[in-house]
């Protein structure tokens, strides 16, 4: 079907597999936006068989983790470091969570690729798979101290004003 719809309406379709926007990938060439499409499109097929039916047993964790690790190597292999950078500003889980944490508060890209930059390390640090550690009060306690650091750590990166604008942007009561 998603073949079907491609060859119907190419890039006009608007999604790249996995929801991701043609838009956002417009800087690769026609040829590697194809091929990004048809890899994530065949590890979502495969990743629906673990994670169907809500279910899911600690193997179906473990082949899912495994299943994004090797989607991870082929997009690798097909795009260049710089390529594969861009791809994940714009289509990675931090990227989105950044974009969706602050919004309107980041004024230029090099603020965003440094708290991408600041946020990816934590994220690498704290994976969402393992969010179970933090029931503990040390998992809990070295959580809550990373956060407060991280959240230094991009004062200290994009200045004072600039962080400012990042906090009011992030306030649910504003």
């Amino acid at each position: 079907l998603s073949d079907a719809f491609a060859a119907a309406f190419g890039d006009d379709a608007g999604l790249l597999g996995g929801g991701t926007p043609v838009s956002n990938l417009a800087f690769l060439p026609p040829e590697k936006r194809e091929a990004l499409r048809r890899i994530n499109l065949d590890y979502e097929e495969m990743m629906a068989k673990f994670s169907a039916g809500g279910v899911q047993l600690p193997s179906d964790r473990e082949r899912l983790k495994l299943l994004r690790e090797e989607r991870e190597r082929d997009v690798a292999a097909l795009l260049s470091p710089e390529e594969r950078l861009a791809y994940e500003l714009r289509t990675s889980p931090t990227a989105a969570m950044v974009r969706a944490r602050y919004g309107d508060g980041i004024e230029t890209e090099e603020d965003f690729r440094k708290i991408y930059a600041l946020q990816k390390a934590f994220d690498d640090r704290f994976p969402a798979e393992t969010l179970r550690s933090r029931s503990n009060p040390e998992g809990m306690r070295a959580y809550a101290d990373a956060q407060r650091q991280l959240q230094d750590d991009i004062r200290a990166a994009v200045g004072e004003p600039a962080y400012a604008a990042l906090r009011r942007a992030s306030d649910t009561d504003l």
